[in-house]
């Protein structure tokens, strides 16, 4: 029909309009319905005369309801298309309240200043079931919100793991899922994140119908429409309650782990401390009297003594050092050290027992080549060779141990800055052992047969030790053996080459060569409440002709420092009144403070646990010696620290 004979016949125009299949809906500019034909009453469950007047908005649900006249307006006065005005797929809402999926078209006519607006009404309910059919196959929990965050659509899955129906949690806000566990910052950052049109991920604690908790990984997206308006948002979640449950199990255990590791080193520190200072003073005193004037038969009782002290204090060792390598509390140093003084040390420290056996110890550098400063761990360097040393004398009863180190590379073995892989032999001609016995040999409390323990002792410890401290500190060890033929233990171990001798001049391997001061002028503060140990430093460091004074406790020593200046102080860590940590701490502020001179401090420890270095250097010491303390290594440490000043 034309315009012309529509005007003339509005009666046919209706009956055209009524006929049509889809809803035709006729509105003003102010936003009121003036036709509704008989599909849209099919559709809304409205008669005509029941909306003829009313506001377009009785027929949709929030949040287009209550903003309609508003997008109505601002389009009127600007010209810009919002949301309803544009068309596309959106929800209605029937009489009896209940809403269904729409495809709505929109096309304006404008007399004047005077707009109609014709809007074609579509029902997509079987569209939106079969879709709906198909996102209910899906292993996930789907549901939609308008962008209000009202539920409009859910899954099977979704009311499967939440426990509502869908009468239940349809027109619904998402807060009704909240279970007030997730955090505010969470939900801020998913709605700052689909307002802004982007997808939030991440994982939330939500709650069931029955009050249950449970997680959700989830993918929330903004839908858009045709204008780039956000019409509803999808979640896509998966279920991970029993992966979180597993997670806080995990945790749970390895926080109880954890606590019992701390136990674990908290008593390992208690037990190194109890014992290293009792063998301190027996050790040291021994050491003090075989300097004296003895008869033979005197001599003999203190060097069993010294022996057997030294073997139950690497019994010691041993059984401390295994708990901290299962514990992970072994640490690894990495300073500077001359790797001759402790080659001369280890072999004039273990000749006593070789003597005595009859045998001859003795060790060989190839060509010489070994540098005179290295930067590694000195000390495991010292327990691997005293190791490999004590077993090579145990197992042979005549003929010979040798000691033989050769560069394991075939670069610059002085360069500096660079790895020195150093390769270490300990050949005997002892009893050997068999190639069946040999494959467990580094294996906790492992000997070559049961024989062997009940003739020479032993736990079976050491070379499980020294095969985990030359590993750790990046190496290899291995045996060559034949039974009744000797054996001989390789192994190699990389250390840096110093890139400048600034540091290290007191390494120097010439006695004439290191520099010398006046001990006499040199005053030391020991500070060291256990009496014997008092008693055993003070007779080294005076007989070494060094003037000692003794504080008992950390509190006496910075009172003391206060009327006396010292050159060095020698400082005991766990003491009454005031620890070495904190005497130490407080030194060092007031040498700040008042621009005094820095006092080198060396914490005297029978602490043997990781980290008992760095946590001396972190409260301001210089250096650290572990009890029980060797006579020659004290004195160089405090000969070390003058030079250096």
């Amino acid at each position: 029909m034309t315009p012309e004979e529509i005007e003339k016949n509005p009666s046919k125009m209706v009956a055209i309009i009524d006929s049509a299949a889809d809803g035709i809906i006729v509105i003003n500019h102010h936003g009121t319905i003036e036709i509704f034909n008989k599909a849209s009453e099919k559709l809304f469950g409205y008669q005509k005369k029941e909306v003829i007047g009313k506001n377009i908005n009785i027929l949709m649900p929030e949040p287009y309801r209550s903003k309609h006249d508003e997008y109505l307006a601002h389009y009127l006065k600007t010209g810009i298309k919002k949301v309803l005005a544009t068309g596309g797929e959106f929800t209605g809402k029937r009489k009896d309240g209940t809403l269904f999926p729409i495809d709505l078209a929109i096309s304006e006519t404008r007399n004047g200043n005077q707009y109609t607006f014709t809007a074609i009404v579509r029902d997509v309910t079987t569209r939106f079931r079969t879709l709906s059919h198909a996102m209910n196959q899906s292993s996930a929990a789907i549901f939609l919100t308008n962008p209000s965050g009202i539920i409009e659509y859910t899954n099977h899955k979704f009311l499967q793991l939440t426990g509502y129906s869908s009468a239940e949690i349809s027109g619904k806000h998402t807060r009704i899922l909240k279970s007030g566990l997730t955090s505010p910052e969470v939900y801020k950052d998913l709605w700052k994140a689909i307002t802004s049109g982007n997808v939030w991920m991440g994982d939330l604690c939500n709650k069931k119908k029955n009050g249950e908790l449970y997680w959700i990984s989830t993918s929330i997206s903004p839908i858009k429409n045709q204008s780039g308006e956000i019409i509803y948002f999808s979640s896509i979640a998966e279920d991970i309650t029993l992966r979180k449950h597993a997670e806080e199990e995990l945790q749970k255990a390895k926080e109880a782990a954890e606590s019992a590791t701390i136990a674990k080193s908290e008593f390992l520190a208690r037990m190194s401390h109890e014992i290293r200072t009792p063998m301190n003073a027996i050790i040291g005193m021994t050491e003090l009297a075989l300097d004296t004037e003895l008869t033979e038969e005197q001599r003999r009782y203190l060097t069993t003594i010294k022996s057997s002290s030294d073997s139950l204090l690497m019994l010691i060792n041993d059984i401390l050092d295994l708990s901290k390598i299962e514990s992970g509390f072994m640490e690894i140093d990495f300073i500077h050290f001359s790797p001759k003084k402790i080659i001369e040390n280890i072999i004039e420290t273990m000749k006593f027992r070789a003597v005595a056996k009859g045998i001859t110890l003795t060790y060989a550098i190839e060509n010489n080549c070994l540098p005179d400063i290295l930067i590694g761990d000195p000390n495991r360097l010292r327990q691997i060779l005293m190791n490999l040393i004590d077993n090579a004398i145990k197992f042979t009863e005549k003929g010979s141990v040798l000691l033989s180190i050769k560069p394991h590379t075939n670069h610059d073995c002085c360069s500096p800055g660079h790895v020195f892989e150093v390769h270490f032999m300990v050949s005997d001609t002892g009893i050997g052992i068999s190639k069946t016995h040999q494959k467990n040999l580094f294996e906790k409390f492992s000997q070559a047969d049961t024989s062997i323990t009940r003739k020479y002792g032993g736990t079976g410890l050491g070379l499980s030790i020294s095969k985990s401290l030359v590993e750790m500190m990046g190496g290899k060890i291995w045996i060559e053996s034949e039974k009744d033929k000797g054996s001989c233990f390789h192994f190699t171990v990389p250390f840096h080459v110093p890139k400048n001798r600034e540091n290290t001049k007191y390494f120097s391997s010439d006695p004439k060569k290191t520099p010398h001061f006046e001990k006499s002028h040199v005053k030391l503060l020991l500070v060291e409440d256990n009496t014997d140990n008092q008693y055993l430093a003070k007779t080294i460091l005076e007989k070494a002709g060094y003037a000692v004074d003794i504080a008992a406790n950390g509190k006496l020593a910075v009172e003391a420092l206060q009327k006396i200046h010292y050159d060095l102080i020698l400082m005991d860590i766990e003491m009454p009144e005031l620890d070495g940590f904190s005497a130490a701490k407080e030194i060092r502020i007031r040498e700040q403070n008042q621009g005094l001179t820095h006092i080198p401090i060396i914490a005297l420890t029978a602490h043997a646990l990781k980290g008992i270095r760095e946590k001396c250097l972190e409260h301001g010491m210089d250096d650290c010696i572990t009890k029980p303390m060797k006579k020659n290594t004290l004195l160089q440490i405090i000969h070390k620290w003058m030079i250096l000043g």
